[in-house]
């Protein structure tokens, strides 16, 4: 009996690391949030317990865990990307793989997130690479280009794009003149689909949802115009601002929206036909992925005078879109927003405004927000036991923080990064936090007290 209860015990426990996984973009749920409980509900002076650090060559690249393994694509030196692996207790590299990919980019180092499942790691690095690695053997199963596979074109910043796994396909979303999104089989990386053109390639990862009762993926496009036509008088372009004000830092120029024309799009996964399309939302550089709220509704949102849209699709012989509100004053340039009892909480800073954490109610209302108290820059957000882990992109500084719509309640905070441009995605599991910097990797022990059996 003794063994049996201990063997259900050891069944209850690999059952529940596996759904504690972070194994991809977004986390177990696709969300930025962990199924995680029994966390800390503040932290002393100092902050959490490091647990280890690892450096890391310049970038924006989070990792993905799987298995008590941490998987991030490095980078090093603009020579070369590479993969590779960590122990989640320990922090020692179990191994690497890495391949030529001779190049500088403008904010230089990798920007994407590997994706796990039982057998392999899939990557998109930064020139456009794609890789299927076989965890035990750690050589490449099948190789593929975003870029050159698919007749597209390199973005200024390059490619910053996380694949998606669903079922037996992995799911991209080239953006080029001859297809929108694509999937391909995970073992051997035949082209399964792909859908027609939706518009340019942006910086937008795609997004599985169920909309309509309609398995789909959602993509965002960004369409630049001739540059003849972005041209504008030195008097008419917007400043950049000098420092972090608060608020509207420039009134939004006339033209602005003519500058770029945007496509949101969503992807039967079935057979990558095109299910609708929204073309009402102008943000000049899209980054965060839709945000599915429930009740068939996405909120989409980007900086750059962009703001947010939240959509309501109704099903039918065709899908309906329809614009629900708008809130042209405030959009995440970068981190994905957090969807919390009910509200949305958003890291609304980017090159134009300074708004901090925005808090929005599900009909368009602004609770509150953060201004520069704190502003956080654009650093990310997680979310986990009912409390909001938040990184401060310029300064490095994490903040525990209770989200309620009543106003800003911080909890703890502690300076664990420096540098510059602190804007990776973290990751939890197992109790531990992964956050980085341009030049390190930390693991922080975020786990509460062990109740007394």
């Amino acid at each position: 009996m003794r063994k049996a209860l201990t063997a259900a015990a050891v069944l209850c426990f690999l059952a529940g690391g596996a759904r504690g996984d972070w194994p991809h973009y977004r986390g177990p749920n696709h969300d930025n949030s962990s199924p995680e409980k029994n966390l800390m509900r503040s932290w002393p002076a100092g902050g959490p317990k490091v647990l280890w650090t690892v450096p890391l060559g310049d970038g924006y690249g989070s990792p993905a865990v799987r298995d008590g393994q941490v998987y991030v694509l490095d980078r090093v030196e603009n020579a070369r990307d590479v993969l590779r692996c960590l122990d989640l207790a320990t922090g020692r590299e179990l191994w690497r793989w890495a391949y030529d990919a001779a190049g500088k980019l403008a904010h230089d180092g990798s920007r994407s997130i590997p994706t796990v499942d039982e057998k392999y790691v899939y990557t998109i690095g930064p020139f456009g690479h794609i890789h299927c690695i076989d965890r035990q053997s750690h050589k490449p199963v099948w190789s593929r280009h975003l870029l050159k596979d698919f007749d597209g074109k390199m973005p200024r910043w390059g490619v910053a794009q996380s694949p998606m796994l669903h079922g037996g396909a992995l799911i991209i979303a080239p953006l080029s003149k001859t297809v929108g999104a694509a999937a391909l089989d995970k073992a051997t990386g035949k082209e399964l689909w792909r859908s027609a053109p939706l518009g340019d390639l942006a910086y937008v990862s795609p997004r599985i949802a169920t909309l309509c009762g309609v398995e789909q993926v959602l993509v965002v496009s960004a369409t630049r115009m001739p540059r003849e036509e972005t041209t504008r008088p030195a008097a008419s372009r917007p400043p950049r601002p000098a420092g972090p004000p608060s608020g509207p830092l420039v009134r939004r120029p006339a033209d602005w929206v003519k500058r770029v024309t945007n496509r949101v799009a969503g992807v039967a996964l079935a057979d990558g036909r095109v299910l609708w399309t929204y073309d009402g939302w102008q943000c000049a550089n899209p980054i965060p992925s839709p945000t599915p709220i429930g009740d068939d509704r996405v909120f989409i949102t980007g900086g750059y005078l962009g703001g947010s849209v939240m959509l309501k699709l109704r099903a039918g012989e065709q899908f309906g879109v329809a614009e629900q509100f708008r809130l042209t004053d405030y959009g995440a340039q970068i981190p994905i927003p957090l969807l919390h009892e009910g509200h949305l909480y958003l890291v609304c800073n980017g090159n134009f405004r300074r708004d901090g954490l925005v808090c929005v109610d599900l009909a368009g209302n602004v609770k509150w927000k953060t201004a520069l108290a704190p502003n956080l820059d654009r650093g990310h957000t997680l979310l986990a036991d009912g409390l909001l882990y938040s990184m401060d992109g310029a300064k490095g500084i994490l903040r525990l923080i209770e989200p309620t719509p009543e106003g800003y309640k911080e909890i703890s905070q502690v300076e664990l990064l420096g540098g510059r441009e602190i804007w990776a995605p973290m990751a939890l599991v197992d109790g531990k936090l992964l956050i980085r910097d341009q030049t390190q990797m930390k693991c922080l022990d975020v786990r509460g007290p062990v109740a007394n059996p």
